[in-house]
């Protein structure tokens, strides 16, 4: 299961264990850099004075002007322990006492910069020493660069470029040939490499433990950050389940959770309303049937109670049968309603002409019309094509038709008008003796509301006529509204909204 902590932990972790490596490590190069630098600058400083400092006797040995011999016991600061001397066939004319049997590298420089190269001094010393040779012309005040280094690198310097020929290397000065010495001083690179082991340490050490503290502070700022997903999780669980009226405090809601609080009070107001609906829609069918089932059973019990004409038998079984084709009413509009607001109704488009189906659904209720005694007028004004569910049509047409052909006043009137309306097509069915008030114009579209309360006429209605209607043009991109006057007028009016083609048959 993914977790949101485990993966800010596992990427924050990382990413600062990454970033402290990288950062340590550009730190400690950056460091040695400038630690090697500085060492061999010191050396360079030191093989500058060694190589100021050296000069021959009458004897052509080599002897060093300084205030103190370098070979001797103690040394002065700007000399290096381990000097080497060589002539330009690399011979050696000179060596400190602290060598011994050892040497220092060999190596003729050929172009004007330091060598520098590790050697080892003494099998007890740190592996490498850190060298410079200089090529120079010993009765010349030469200017000389050097380095200074424990285990390390070998460097050498040309102080002034020196022409090659012959079997060696010559300079000549007013016609005599120079000799050319080579020196090469050394110096340990313990305290070097012990510094540098300390600061690898310490980077070690430091990284290390920094990147356990921002673990331990990412720790509490996801702890400290996740609150209020609790918070919001314990208010989730404390709504009721037989109560949805509850809602999501947004007092201590950070703004980044705050859209889905919103969403979750909508969520929790829209299951509030189906609930409600639904409750209602229970305690509905449950009253509606109640009527039914009463007067079925009422009338059964009466016939059992004693023999009775076949003439009485007959009312009887009328009756039932009335009750029965009431209930089944119910049924049959109760499950075409939950198939449209289940998304479950199939709709199939087709073409066809409105006006005839309008006259086929005339015809089927002329017989009622006719029995009531009420005035029809229809206006058809349009015989375009429709290309729409013709099933849905004719069903709203039916229960237009129904509603107004029942509710309507005996000897009243009803209007039924199809027209053209920007390329729609609209269609209005109106009917006298209303017992609807203006105010209660959207109710019409409730489940199980009438406007008759006593709730008689006939006891076929049970008001789930016009909440189809209503449903099944909004599946279709349809419309539908009504205008209602208590004591005058019902109107419904249709809109079939593109749906009309441009040929009519």
């Amino acid at each position: 299961m993914k977790s949101i902590r485990r993966d800010i932990m596992f990427v924050g972790g990382l990413s600062s264990a990454l970033l402290l490596t990288a950062l340590g490590v550009f730190v400690y190069a950056l460091v040695t850099h400038s630690l090697d630098r500085q060492f061999r600058l010191l050396l360079e400083s030191r093989l500058t004075v060694v190589a100021a400092a050296l000069d021959t006797d009458d004897h052509g040995h080599i002897r060093f002007d300084a205030p103190s011999e370098p070979a001797g016991g103690r040394h002065q600061s700007a000399f290096p322990r381990y000097i080497e001397v060589w002539n330009s066939a690399g011979r050696v004319q000179y060596k400190s006492r602290e060598l011994g049997a050892d040497s220092l590298t060999f190596r003729f420089p050929g172009a004007n910069h330091v060598y520098f190269d590790d050697v080892r001094v003494h099998d007890d010393f740190h592996v490498g020493e850190m060298l410079a040779v200089v090529r120079m012309e010993p009765d010349e005040n030469d200017h000389q660069d050097g380095q200074h280094g424990q285990a390390g690198q070998l460097g050498a310097a040309e102080f002034r470029r020196i022409g090659l020929s012959g079997d060696g290397p010559k300079f000549t000065a007013g016609g005599k040939p120079a000799t050319i010495y080579i020196i090469a001083v050394a110096h340990s690179l313990e305290n070097l490499d012990d510094t540098k082991a300390i600061l690898a340490v310490s980077l070690i050490v430091g990284c290390g433990g920094a990147a356990w503290l921002s673990v331990g502070a990412l720790i509490l700022i996801v702890s400290r950050g996740l609150k209020p997903v609790r918070w919001i999780s314990d208010q989730i669980e404390a709504v009721g389940v037989a109560d949805l009226s509850d809602r999501l405090a947004t007092d201590a809601v950070p703004r980044e959770l705050m859209p889905i609080v919103h969403r979750l009070n909508d969520l929790l107001c829209r299951l509030q309303d189906a609930f409600v609906r639904e409750k209602q829609l229970t305690a509905d069918i449950a009253h509606e049937l109640r009527t039914p089932v009463a007067g079925l059973r009422t009338t059964l019990e009466l016939a059992d109670k004693k023999l009775r004409t076949t003439t009485e038998y007959q009312e009887s079984v009328r009756n039932c049968l009335a009750v029965t084709l009431h209930m089944q009413a119910i049924v049959e509009n109760l499950l075409i309603l939950s198939r449209l607001e289940g998304n479950q109704y199939k709709f199939s488009g087709e073409t066809f002409r409105v006006d005839l189906m309008l006259a086929e659904t005339i015809e089927e209720y002329a017989a009622e019309i006719s029995r009531r005694n009420l005035k029809l007028t229809w206006n058809n004004r349009s015989e375009r094509q429709l290309s729409a569910p013709a099933g849905a049509v004719r069903l709203v047409i039916r229960n237009l038709l129904d509603n107004a052909a029942s509710y309507t006043e005996p000897e009243g009137c009803v209007e039924i008008a199809l027209t053209e309306d920007s390329g729609n097509i609209r269609l209005c069915i109106a009917n006298t003796g209303s017992r609807v008030a203006a105010e209660n114009a959207q109710r019409v579209f409730d489940r199980f509301w009438r406007g008759d309360e006593a709730r008689s006429l006939n006891g076929l209605h049970v008001g789930l006529g016009l909440a189809i209607v209503r449903r099944i043009m909004q599946a279709i991109g349809g419309d539908i509204t009504v205008e209602t006057q208590a004591g005058g007028w019902f109107r419904v009016k249709v809109l079939f909204k593109n749906m009309a083609l441009n040929d009519a048959s």
